[in-house]
């Protein structure tokens, strides 16, 4: 099982200004749907790896078969059981659209086929680092997603108007304030 905090902005209280409901209840609201497709997902995979063990082995072509799915199927169970919330490595908002798109350390999607998170190394993922590059050049502060006692800190919150990166602000990240 996944290890889920009540909040996941478990900041400071020097920076307790940064975890106002108002500025984070569609991110946490978006972990929690996160969460809830990542156990299903490791559940419906660990069904299946357990029904492909049950299964007989067959003979040649089938056995080997058989051997590739168990072995596809534990691969990415084990990635899947790797992550947390932590799968979440930010987030981008573009000047095309109110609502932001997560970037993950994989591509998830939720039982209906809605993109919760971006694969970091999909092209549409480009943006966000692409923000970040921009912001290191211009001296800004970044920070990245840090797990302190089972709660996840936010990653900076990257902002892209008229196509072109703009500095990254750390709104939502324990790090930023040093």
């Amino acid at each position: 099982m996944i290890p889920v905090t009540t909040d996941v902005f478990n900041l400071p209280e020097r920076l307790a200004a940064k975890a106002d409901p108002a500025l984070i209840a569609g991110d946490e609201q978006h972990l929690a749907v996160v969460t809830e497709s990542l156990e299903q997902q490791i559940a419906n995979l660990s069904g299946r790896l357990d029904a492909q063990r049950r299964a007989p082995g067959g003979k040649g072509r089938q056995a080997v078969d058989r051997d590739l799915e168990i072995h596809r199927l534990t691969a990415n169970l084990r990635m899947l059981q790797r992550f947390g919330l932590d799968l979440c490595l930010g987030r981008i908002v573009s000047a095309d659209s109110a609502e932001p798109v997560y970037i993950g350390r994989l591509g998830l999607t939720d039982s209906a086929g809605r993109q919760l998170l971006i694969d970091w190394r999909a092209p549409a993922a480009e943006p966000f680092f692409a923000a970040i590059l921009a912001a290191m050049v211009l001296g800004q502060p970044i920070t990245f997603p840090t797990t302190i006692g089972g709660a996840l800190i936010a990653a900076a919150v990257i902002m892209l108007q008229r196509g072109e990166a703009i500095a990254a602000a750390p709104a939502l990240s324990g790090s930023g304030d040093r």
